[in-house]
């Protein structure tokens, strides 16, 4: 059968459908609706213009409190101002959100709108450790607000914008993408930052970053001084997740069972006869803390909690934080070559003790120890504990490479059986000493303030 060439009219009609479904909005049409990509975002001349006129009503400039460094002999011909940072609204109601350092201590901040006014507000909560703090103004009339996006489904490279008052200059928009997501700066026990490039500089901190739909996914908080363009924003979704906290209580609850853990590196497995390689080690529990009480051991390695698998000290610490206080957590446990389950009473989380530091004896692997004496462990923070105090480390040495510090203290080390002696003397780390030289290494439990941890001084047999 003979087929006929295809008409001019319909090559035509051929050539407008491709045409059509190039366009962009064909295309989303054509994305999946249940996907949790993020929509594609389509720029025009007036997308940022637009943008900063729908944002900035809603940002406001934290006022300082009295007597603050002054910006002036930054800034050439700007008449001199003191330091103090950015919020934004939330709600109608003058609920906003600004930075925790950004206070300063202060219960009640004037805030300047971006029409000129100045309204008080009180601090209904603040946390130090995540670095935010939730404050309502007092207005008779509703407020403008901005919406809160979603932070988890953010992509390196999307467009992004920031807006605050740096060095005082409320209303400045900066603009850049987001450049990294899941930042652990080292700062905290909750790290989890949104990396970017739009310009942040000291003033922005409190202030929001926003997509092009002007929805909030995240808050200025960092910057590396440092550098040029590398900033850093708290995502939304976990600020909201402790906003209840705030503004019922004055602050965050978190859970807490008071054990103390280090990640699983395979020369502790090797040296402590484990047979797992994932997982975190736990190398003590505070007295009297739901750990304790529910008799976990020293070389228990923890492998998961409620199901979640743990991979790092941090996953544990935050998985733990989400119970509610008075709950329960189960834990899986790898302990003697077997695997089990505990379930532990989740207490509330306290603030850290950290330590300090000053003299002894040399010994081998690069320490000088000297016998804890009360005297020196109360300066370390350690009263209480006996056990070889480090005073002294050689850069380069067995001890510096297993991470030993000023101010640790020894507890236990390892025998030439493979079981732990408790360091109570001088003499007993010679024991330790043979076992490096005998073996090539040896494992030590030590104490850094209140926390306990492993280390292996590696050698050369």
């Amino acid at each position: 059968m003979k087929t006929s060439p295809p008409s001019n009219l319909s090559i035509a009609a051929l050539c407008f459908t491709l045409f059509v479904w190039s366009l962009p909005w064909a295309q989303r049409a054509l994305a999946d609706p249940t996907s949790d990509k993020p929509p594609s975002q389509t720029i025009t001349a007036n997308t940022f213009v637009a943008l900063a006129e729908q944002i900035t009503p809603a940002v406001v400039q934290i006022q300082p409190a009295p007597g603050r460094v002054s910006y002036g002999d930054l800034l050439d011909g700007l008449e001199s101002m003191e330091s103090g940072g950015s919020g934004f609204f939330i709600d109608a109601q003058g609920t906003l959100l600004t930075s925790h350092h950004v206070l300063e201590g202060q219960r009640v901040v004037d805030i300047r709108l971006s029409d000129g006014r100045t309204l008080p507000a009180r601090v209904l909560g603040s946390d130090a450790n995540m670095d935010i703090a939730l404050l309502r103004a007092e207005s008779q009339e509703p407020l403008p607000f901005l919406p809160l996006g979603r932070a988890d489904l953010l992509r390196v490279g999307q467009q992004v914008a920031a807006m605050g008052s740096p060095y005082g200059l409320e209303g400045s928009l900066s603009l850049g993408v987001i450049s990294g997501l899941e930042r652990d700066l080292g700062v905290g026990d909750f790290d989890n930052f949104i990396q970017t490039d739009a310009l942040v500089n000291p003033g922005n901190s409190g202030g929001p970053l926003v997509n092009l739909e002007g929805e909030v996914i995240g808050m200025n908080s960092a910057i590396v001084a440092t550098a040029h363009k590398i900033g850093f924003a708290i995502p939304i979704d976990l600020i909201q997740g402790v906003l209840p906290d705030l503004e019922g209580q004055g602050r965050i609850v978190r859970g807490w069972v008071g054990v103390q853990v280090q990640r699983l590196t395979p020369e502790l497995a090797d040296s402590l006869g484990i047979e797992v390689s994932q997982g975190v080690l736990v190398t003590g529990t505070f007295p009297g803390s739901p750990a304790e009480q529910a008799q976990l051991l020293v070389e228990d390695v923890i492998l998961a909690s409620n199901g979640e698998t743990v991979s790092a000290p941090r996953d544990l610490v935050r998985q733990i934080a989400r119970i509610p206080v008075g709950g329960k957590i189960t834990l899986t446990l790898y302990r003697k070559n077997k695997v089990r389950d505990l379930s532990v009473w989740v207490g509330e989380r306290k603030s850290d003790v950290h330590a300090a530091q000053p003299m002894g004896q040399n010994w081998p692997l690069g320490l000088e120890l000297t016998q804890a004496d009360p005297g020196a462990l109360h300066e370390f923070n350690l009263s209480g504990d006996t056990g070889l105090l480090v005073i002294a480390v050689e850069p380069g040495s067995v001890a510096s490479d297993a991470g030993l510090r000023v101010g640790d203290l020894l507890i236990q080390g390892e025998s030439s059986s493979g079981e732990r002696i408790p360091l109570e003397r001088l003499v007993d780390f010679a024991q330790v000493v043979r076992v490096v030289e005998a073996k090539g290494s040896a494992f030590l439990l030590f104490r850094r303030g209140p926390h306990s941890r492993f280390a292996v001084l590696k050698g050369q047999p």
